[in-house]
């Protein structure tokens, strides 16, 4: 971390300053430098103009918490320097020299029209000539309906989902609660039954969501080719039929989130919320729980027929003509 902050943040701002110089303005400055520069990275990476890195990879912006890692990494260097009488204060020390981080909100698909037409949408990109890559439906309905972490599905081998039983077996998680069992809800019992007699690569040591080569995901793929694309066409749709936009910052790990929401929406009590997510603390699950204890009692019924593998009375959100 501390190469990183230096060699990327710190130096390349800093490297013309003399350790004298560096004055509380001058971290202020720096700060107000990264942010801007993180706000432009965001814009470019939302309108398709993303610069890469070496490895390839889009640079993506740094968050609130980031940045101020940066400028304690520049605080333990000027403690140093102080320490060897070089200067005689730190101008980087004191909570007035960090951002302000912006309280986290939950994101959950909370409404079915929401989950439906991300189902939708990933059915049509699985559909389309356009795409090598296949099993979009089934990789997000598996994010939504059993809630692992981006990580595990990609590891998830055809082993580790006994059909038979409707247990997906979660076995390489980072945590010892990771290491789980998830009931099959039925409507993703559906799925990848589908899913399994229909993909090339369906042995017992073959991954559940592989690449056109057969090779598993990775989460850097899982993300800009399965779910990005599907967010995407999902937004295409809802403006087609006037509706607003999924919320802002869904990612593979707020699909972990909805899942939670959907288990506590039909009657799933917080322990056993706990259990199928693999959590150890409930502060998370119970937030949750508080919100959707609220739901709308008809919301809930359509939620729970998309459960049981019925489709919604709802609109259609097939393409427009």
């Amino acid at each position: 971390m501390y190469r990183e902050a230096l060699s990327f943040h710190l130096l390349p701002y800093l490297a013309r300053y003399r350790l004298s110089e560096i004055t509380i303005e001058t971290v202020d400055a720096y700060r107000r430098y990264k942010v801007t520069q993180s706000e432009q990275r965001q814009a470019a990476l939302d309108n398709g103009t993303a610069e890469r890195d070496a490895s390839g990879k889009r640079v993506r912006p740094l968050s609130a918490s980031s940045i101020n890692k940066t400028i304690g990494v520049l605080q333990m260097v000027l403690a140093l320097a102080v320490e060897y009488g070089h200067i005689t204060s730190n101008a980087a020390t004191g909570r007035r020299r960090r951002l302000k981080r912006p309280a986290r909100r939950p994101i959950h698909l909370d409404s079915v029209e929401h989950i439906e037409v991300l189902l939708e949408a990933a059915r049509q990109l699985d559909e389309s000539n356009r795409w090598f890559t296949r099993g979009r439906r089934p990789a997000v309905a598996t994010l939504l309906f059993a809630g692992p972490r981006a990580g595990e599905l990609c590891g998830l081998r055809w082993r580790d989902v006994d059909l038979d039983q409707r247990r997906i077996h979660i076995g390489r998680s980072k945590t010892q609660a990771g290491l789980r069992e998830i009931t099959l809800l039925p409507v993703l019992h559906a799925e990848l039954t589908a899913h399994k007699t229909t993909t090339p690569f369906s042995g017992l040591d073959d991954p559940v969501f592989t690449t056109s080569k057969g090779t598993p995901h990775c989460k850097d793929n899982l993300r800009e080719r399965i779910v990005a694309p599907v967010l995407r066409r999902a937004d295409e749709l809802l403006a087609a039929h006037d509706r607003p936009p999924l919320p802002a910052g869904v990612s593979p790990h707020k699909l972990r989130h909805t899942y939670a929401s959907i288990l506590i929406a039909i009657g799933e009590d917080p322990a056993s919320v706990m259990a199928q997510l693999g959590h150890t603390d409930p502060k998370f699950t119970l937030r949750v729980y508080t919100h959707l204890m609220r739901r709308d009692p008809e919301e809930r019924q359509r939620l729970q027929a998309l459960i049981n593998g019925h489709s919604s009375d709802g609109d259609s959100m097939d393409p427009p003509s």
